[in-house]
């Protein structure tokens, strides 16, 4: 099964959910590339332990993908790849674009997790939120880009403990949105919230609930890649976890 969410409205995000099972999938909606893994820790220009849950966005003929990069001690930097095809002949920086634990940034002292990333027309320049990890737990934070190559820290959008935060790429009247997944008490769902200059965050609405018992998604859900505008609606690729045998898959 695949599972995709359309979201409606114009000044506030309103829930509708689409299942994509086997009787309405006549073709496939996703195919694994023969080119799998397309990145590796041997692709990298310097050792690292695992490179994994990247951002992806275009800069003009480029995909451009920012890459979670966890070194050997465990701890995780953002690093950019570029491709002309997305797939192969990935330039990889040897330098991140967002390093853990520099001076001032105290909630990035254990790691820069998790990037997505979504280029805001109005502004002129990518917006990437990513998990910032440290003793206190994991909060959400937001940096953005005028080329890609460097960022400028805009601090913390949640506070701890909270993960999976992707933007919108255009405002909903005249503020923007966000959805990111708080944990409260074990309950892990999906909130909206609103923003007008994209630093100070409110107006929180629950818009996907994990799902409970046995299901694929009952322990918890998080936004995927940046919502995508279709003809319908908002679509929004999200994963899910589930309980089985003690443990969460």
């Amino acid at each position: 099964w695949w599972f995709v969410n359309l979201f409606l409205g114009r000044n506030r995000i309103k829930q509708m959910s689409l299942i994509l099972g086997d009787a309405l999938m006549k073709t496939r909606v996703f195919a694994r590339s023969q080119h799998n893994p397309i990145i590796s820790p041997l692709d990298l220009p310097f050792p690292a332990a695992a490179v994994l849950n990247p951002g992806a966005t275009e800069n003009g003929e480029e995909v451009v993908l920012l890459l979670r990069v966890e070194d050997h001690a465990g701890y995780s930097n953002i690093h950019i790849a570029r491709s002309k095809n997305g797939v192969t002949d990935w330039k990889i920086e040897p330098e991140p674009i967002l390093r853990h634990g520099e001076q001032n940034w105290r909630y990035e002292q254990w790691g820069c997790e998790d990037p997505r990333v979504t280029y805001l027309a109005e502004e002129k320049r990518w917006y990437i939120t990513y998990t910032a990890y440290s003793p206190n737990g994991a909060a959400v934070a937001l940096a953005c880009s005028n080329d890609l190559v460097h960022a400028e820290r805009i601090g913390l959008l949640f506070s701890p403990n909270n993960k999976d935060a992707v933007l919108f790429p255009q405002k909903f009247g005249d503020r923007w949105a966000a959805l990111h997944r708080s944990d409260a008490g074990g309950m892990e769902h999906i909130w909206s919230a609103y923003s007008p200059d994209l630093v100070h965050w409110g107006e929180p609405h629950c818009v996907l609930p994990e799902l409970g018992g046995a299901a694929w998604d009952g322990a918890k859900v998080g936004a995927g890649p940046p919502p995508i505008l279709t003809e319908h609606g908002w679509l929004l690729i999200y994963h899910g976890v589930k309980a089985y045998g003690g443990q969460l898959v």
